[in-house]
């Protein structure tokens, strides 16, 4: 570190260190003084930055330890404390790593969180984590009055998520759930901080179903797990085999219902839940009673099939051939619906049908190619610009689909028809004669048995463009003439 940005640091941290204890707190823990965040300090190297953050988090605990034993600094700052802040759980380690009189602080903590409008379990958190250094049965004991107690017990689930979640902690947790003091959104603290990544598989999974039993309990459950999901893909992790099947169970029961402020982040949960649970045989009646769900929140308009990409993909990724049986199941009318939900991911430029390989999708198609080769025309992404304002590239299944097609005028007939704009901006020929040359670039190979329907899609495209150019410049003249009245 340069020696002048190092002068700075020093004077910036001296700073901070006021004479009087509760200043110190109030400048340092609560921020009412200067930070030492370093945030001013662009020209800080990362590691300087990273030093000065411990030496931060030294001297907040530091401070934790000061006001134990200091019973005027304590009362003077206990409101302010109990309030939270980013810095006040590791003060509340200093402080029940060092005090001599535990419950006495205990019992000041749970009078000051009743009595303030906005208490946060920042404190009484770090308190008891610090406190378990120094006597593990008595914090449990603590733990264990604050599931029953008026005010805390609201909060409960917060509390216990700032603590390792063992054995004793996941009684407490069912007995919270049967007290029914703590909303059962106080529960989505489970998700976070690590609190619930070591709780053994089975003790996992009865959790997380005891929470989904709850009203509103099992969007609580969905992001618990799906958290945990993630934290085992991160550290490189099998997910205990509990996970995987109390997500078929979470899965199983999921409705659809109307966008919230939670469905692009639920959306994603579903999906990333669906990878880990339902790729088994096991799976397969789950995801057949999911995507007739699904196919009937859209028909009622309920919900917009592109807002469930994330899940659709997931169910793609485990069972396409089940996905697609179910959803282009019932009569030519639902297959038409089920035509245009896919569609609509297109429009948002989404393609769940993506994460197919075309041999699978060819296989599916297969089966009952007079009525399955056309609808995957349809319905499959077939062309996709390489990168935003480049020209639109055919992707290989459009070719792939021609070629096997019984009938490849169908085939041809479904391009044709995607390939007219659903929106533009600007000038609709321009569009228009990207998408002719694009159909100028169809892959050949397809016989002479198109070549006449082909020709004849061209020459309707040259006409339309040639209309939207003169009706452009008749309406550019209107405004000519407009502006120059």
């Amino acid at each position: 570190m340069p020696a002048d940005i190092r002068k700075r640091l020093t004077a910036l941290e001296e700073s901070l260190r006021p004479k009087d204890l509760v200043d110190k707190v109030k400048g340092v823990v609560l921020g009412s003084g200067r930070s030492v965040d370093l945030d001013d300090l662009d020209e800080v190297e990362n590691d300087d930055y990273e030093g000065a953050m411990v030496r931060m988090n030294q001297t907040v605990e530091s401070l934790g330890r000061d006001v134990a034993n200091d019973d005027e600094a304590f009362k003077t700052l206990l409101l302010s404390l109990v309030r939270g802040g980013s810095r006040v759980p590791l003060f509340g380690v200093g402080l029940g790593s060092s005090t001599e009189k535990p419950y006495e602080i205990w019992h000041a903590l749970k009078t000051e969180f009743s009595a303030s409008d906005k208490p946060d379990t920042g404190l009484m958190g770090g308190f008891l984590l610090g406190l378990q250094k120094l006597d593990a049965v008595l914090a449990d004991k603590m733990l264990d009055e604050a599931v029953e107690h008026p005010s805390v017990g609201v909060y409960f689930p917060h509390l216990q998520a700032r603590i390792v979640v063992d054995k004793n902690g996941l009684k407490r947790l069912h007995l919270a759930l049967e007290l029914g003091k703590a909303d059962i959104t106080q529960y989505f603290a489970l998700a976070h901080g690590l609190a619930s990544d070591d709780i053994p598989g089975p003790e996992f999974r009865d959790l997380l179903l005891a929470i989904a039993k709850k009203p509103g309990g099992l969007t609580v459950a969905l992001e618990i797990l799906s958290m945990r999901l993630f934290a085992n893909g991160m550290d490189k992790k099998e997910p205990v085999p509990e996970a995987a099947e109390a997500g078929r169970v979470l899965l199983d029961a999921f409705e659809f219902h109307a966008k919230d402020a939670r469905s692009d982040r639920e959306d994603r949960e579903l999906g990333s839940i669906v990878k880990v649970s339902l790729a088994g045989e096991e799976g397969i009646p789950i995801v057949r009673r999911i995507v007739r769900k699904l196919m009937i929140a859209v028909g009622r308009y309920d919900i917009h099939a592109y807002a469930q990409d994330d899940l659709v993909m997931g169910l793609l990724h485990v069972h396409p051939s089940v996905v697609l049986d179910e959803a282009f199941s019932g009569d030519e009318k639902a297959r038409a619906k089920a035509v245009q939900a896919f569609v609509d991911f297109q429009r948002f430029r989404k393609n769940p049908v993506g994460v197919v390989p075309d041999d699978v999708l060819l296989g599916w198609c297969d089966v009952d190619p007079a009525v399955r080769y056309p609808l995957m025309a349809a319905s499959a992404g077939l062309f996709k610009r390489p990168a935003n304002n480049e020209p639109h590239e055919w992707l290989p299944l459009a070719s792939k689909l021609l070629t096997k097609a019984p009938d490849p005028h169908a085939i041809l007939k479904e391009i044709v028809r995607r390939l007219r704009p659903w929106s533009w901006s600007g000038s609709l020929a321009t569009q228009l004669e990207g998408r002719l040359k694009l159909l100028e670039q169809l892959p050949a190979g397809h016989g002479p048995q198109i070549a006449d329907g082909l020709n004849k899609a061209k020459s309707d495209f040259q006409e339309w463009i040639a209309k939207e150019r003169r009706n452009e410049a008749a309406e550019s003249r209107e405004r000519d003439s407009r502006f120059e009245d």
